[in-house]
């Protein structure tokens, strides 16, 4: 058994908990941080999934008569049938015990995003940080001022180290290879997408600014691993990048694009997000009023005027939620994806954003890199999206009218608009 000894150094703000109920601190509730393994790897997994389309005929396995009569009906069954037994034989399964296990060390202290002050039957939360209290858009969800919790978080600077357990070189060479891709592209904790939790690889050196030696780096440790695997068993993958006819079902690198932001005159990085924000919130402007305008026509609807919205802003991630509606006050508009058949685990209903946001300093100024994976958001050959009507006091109510989206125009507009205000990278 060897060790592997990652050092990294936080780039922004880290926002991690584990299962532990929220703690009392200097007054305040909040929800202590803790970088776990267990996350660490849900994180990997994801990314692993994303990469190996690239690498492999996710949909073939080859030597299934090789196998008992139970696995075999077992794996002509799955879909996924070869993206599903690798990532087995790396990450583990039901059947397959991990060849590879995972520590942390966390140094430096955490603090809670911030206080709370009474405001009526609820309380307004104070953001202490004066880095992030710019931010707060992006913040959504990291704090409840109706039960007056926040989460803790891991400030810029602080140093952490991953150890990588294993016998087997070949499956260490694929783990660091998507710890290099996660820390380019993503980070850990809540928030990623929109930039939150991203570090450096401090030891072994490595440089995050280098998008395409990340991507091919994990694409040559898994051709490796996968090639001596064939040559060693019955059961064979097929080598081959996937092409998918249509928007691919889950976000993969056979089909995406990054996008480079120059921003100038940041010192720091909250500088170089809270400008890059305004951009995020004109993106989502445009795409609203990109068929007219999609708030008016959701109010058109709830008076009974249209029975159809078209809402390109689905592309962004769902569920979306209109409130405080004019004339409609009193209710709630929730729209949620209408995917069905997730056999990667993706939760009804909810579909997060093709978009993943990354802060690179560069001899001084910053960039945000924007990585898009395209992947469907409805089954529903219309493009139906799930509707749910909330009246003042939360109780649920059909909708009278339909939302849908066109998946293809809506990232085409999506992409017009990113293509507009910066560089396309590299894409495929």
């Amino acid at each position: 058994m060897s060790v592997l000894e990652i050092k990294c150094k936080v780039v922004t703000p880290m926002f991690s908990r584990g299962a532990a109920e929220p703690k009392w601190e200097n007054g305040n509730r909040v929800y202590p941080f803790e970088l776990r393994p267990q996350s660490i790897k849900g994180v990997l997994r994801f990314w692993f999934r994303a990469i190996a389309p690239t690498v492999i005929d996710i949909y073939s396995l080859e030597g299934l008569e090789n196998l008992s009569k139970k696995e075999k009906e077992r794996w002509e069954k799955e879909k996924y049938k070869g993206l599903k037994y690798l990532e087995g034989l790396i990450f583990g399964s039901q059947e397959r015990k991990s060849p590879f296990s995972l520590g942390v060390e966390v140094k430096g202290e955490s603090q809670a995003l911030g206080s709370f002050e009474k405001r009526g039957r609820n309380h307004r939360i104070q953001i202490e940080n004066g880095q992030l209290r710019p931010l707060k858009y992006f913040l959504y969800g990291l704090y409840d001022e109706k039960n007056a919790v926040s989460y803790e978080f891991l400030p810029p600077d602080s140093e952490f180290r991953i150890f990588i357990y294993t016998a087997n070189k070949n499956i260490e060479e694929i783990i660091l290879s998507l710890f290099k891709l996660v820390s380019t592209f993503s980070g850990f904790g809540a928030k990623t997408r929109k930039g939150f939790g991203e570090f450096l690889i401090l030891e072994p050196s490595f440089d995050r600014n280098n998008y395409k030696d990340a991507i091919e780096g994990c694409q040559k440790a898994i051709e490796k691993f996968m090639k001596i695997h064939n040559s060693r068993s019955d059961i064979k993958f097929k080598p081959s990048q996937n092409t998918f006819a249509e928007i691919p079902e889950f976000p993969n690198f056979c089909d995406y694009n990054i996008f480079e932001f120059s921003i100038r005159d940041c010192r720091f990085w909250s500088d170089a997000l809270k400008k890059f924000s305004y951009t995020y919130r004109n993106l989502k402007r445009i795409l609203r009023k990109s068929k007219g305008d999609c708030v008016k026509e959701i109010v058109d609807a709830l008076r009974g005027i249209k029975r159809e919205v078209i809402l390109p802003p689905a592309v962004m991630g769902l569920p979306l939620l209109y409130q405080r509606l004019k004339g409609f006050e009193d209710k709630r508009v929730a729209i949620f994806s209408s995917l069905q058949n997730l056999d990667l685990e993706e939760k009804r209903g909810r579909k997060p954003s093709p978009l993943f946001i990354s802060l690179h300093e560069d001899g001084g100024n910053w960039k945000v890199a924007v990585l898009v994976m395209r992947s469907r958001i409805t089954s529903n050959e219309e493009g139906k999206l799930e509707t749910i009507l909330f009246e003042d006091e939360g109780k649920e109510k059909e909708s009278l009218f339909i939302v849908r989206m066109n998946e293809r125009e809506s990232y085409e507009e999506l992409y017009k608009c990113l293509r507009k205000q910066s560089k396309e990278i590299q894409g495929g």
